[in-house]
C-alpha cells in the first residue's frame, strides 16, 4: 500500500509519528486491510526511485535485485516474484446503484487510469488501455449474473435479477485492461 502523509514527527529510535494520512494511493486501496498500527514502512523518494523495465514474459517469474553503491559489493540479492501489478488498471471507484421503475438495477462508476493520476483539467483522465471495457458481476443468495460493457455503467432489468434470489446483492466491477484486469471494486446492495 502506498500512503501520503502531511506530517512526520521523529520519536527517536528510527520511529516516526505520521499524521494527515492519505491511504491507498495510486490504486493500492486493495492492500489497506493488510496493515496494522506500529508497522514498519519504507519511505519512497521519487528522486531515489529507479525504474526496472521488464518484458511482459517476466510476469510469473522471479527476479533477483542486488544493491549497487558504495560498500555494496557483498550485498546479497533479494529474490522477488514479478506479479505485474503495474499492468493492472486501477479498480473503478464511486460505485452507484439505483433501482429502476421496473424493479431492475442501474449501476454506474468512475474509471481510473494508470496513465493519469492527476485530474488537472476537470476532464476524464486518459484511458491508458486500447479499449474501455468492464466486467460486471452481481452475486445474490442463490445465483449470479455477469455482463460486459464498454461504458462505465450497466443496467439489469427485473427479470435478470430474479435468479439471484431475495436479500442483499454484491456488485463487483473490474476494468479489463490490455494485459490484466483490475482488482474488483465491490459494493453491497441492500
Amino acid at each position: 500500500e502506498l500512503i501520503h502523509f502531511g506530517s512526520a514527527v521523529p520519536l527517536g529510535g528510527k520511529r516516526f509519528r505520521l499524521s494527515r494520512l492519505l491511504r491507498g494511493r495510486r490504486g493500492t486501496e486493495w492492500a489497506m486491510a493488510q496493515h496494522v498500527a506500529q508497522e514498519n514502512f519504507t519511505l519512497l523518494s521519487t528522486n531515489a526511485l529507479q525504474a526496472v523495465e521488464l518484458p511482459l514474459e517476466a510476469v510469473g517469474a522471479s527476479i533477483a535485485v542486488r544493491a549497487r553503491g558504495l560498500a555494496d559489493e557483498a550485498a546479497e540479492p533479494i529474490v522477488s516474484p514479478v506479479q505485474g501489478e503495474s499492468l493492472r488498471p486501477p479498480s473503478p471507484v464511486r460505485l452507484r446503484c439505483t433501482r429502476t421503475g421496473d424493479g431492475g438495477l442501474h449501476t454506474s462508476w468512475v474509471r481510473r487510469s494508470r496513465s493519469g493520476w492527476a485530474w488537472l483539467d476537470g476532464i476524464d483522465v486518459p484511458l491508458g488501455e486500447s479499449v474501455e471495457r468492464y466486467r460486471v458481476r452481481i452475486d445474490g443468495q442463490v445465483g449470479s449474473i455477469l455482463a460486459e460493457t464498454h461504458e462505465p455503467e450497466a443496467t439489469f432489468d427485473a427479470e435478470q435479477l430474479v435468479p439471484l434470489g431475495s436479500g442483499s446483492l454484491t456488485l463487483s466491477i473490474v476494468q479489463v485492461g490490455d494485459f490484466a484486469e483490475s482488482r474488483p471494486a465491490t459494493k453491497i446492495i441492500t
